[in-house]
């Protein structure tokens, strides 16, 4: 079933649970299975690169309130001659500051099985934050068992 974009409801909202998006999307998606709606709505997008997510995600008002899907690769931290660390820690720098974690919590399925965490991170540039003039940026990161 393809979806129609542009024919949904007024007021559709995608709004998966933390098990849906592990079940539906994440794992398809590791295993090179189609996803449900292709691209249409978990889009891939290089979000550690030289971009902003202000600037990735094109919000331009800072009391905007987005909430975005995406797909992103993880880039490992070489240590010497290139190769990677022993604890295999992930480059995490967006634009002109980084993605910081701040808690970690289960994901568990219908049945009570822990399936995947739910990593969450907040965005920092560094600046004073009561001069932040591009809202404070949150990410919730799945990650299957």
């Amino acid at each position: 079933m393809d979806l129609d974009l542009e024919n949904l409801a007024a007021g559709y909202r995608f709004n998966p649970t933390a098990e849906e998006l592990l079940m539906q999307y994440l794992c398809p998606r590791r295993s090179y299975m189609p996803v449900p709606c292709g691209d249409r709505i978990v889009k891939d997008v290089e979000l550690y690169g030289k971009e902003n997510p202000w600037t990735l995600f094109g919000v331009t008002d800072e009391s905007q309130e987005c909430c975005f899907f995406v797909f992103t690769y993880l880039k490992k931290l070489s240590g010497e001659n290139g190769r990677p660390r022993p604890n295999e820690r992930k480059i995490r720098r967006a634009g002109s500051g980084v993605w910081t974690s701040r808690r970690v919590n289960d994901v568990k399925d219908s049945e009570g099985n822990v399936i995947g965490v739910d990593r969450y991170y907040f965005f920092s540039t560094g600046e004073d934050k009561k001069k932040n003039v591009h809202g404070r940026w949150t990410m919730h990161e799945g990650l299957s068992s």
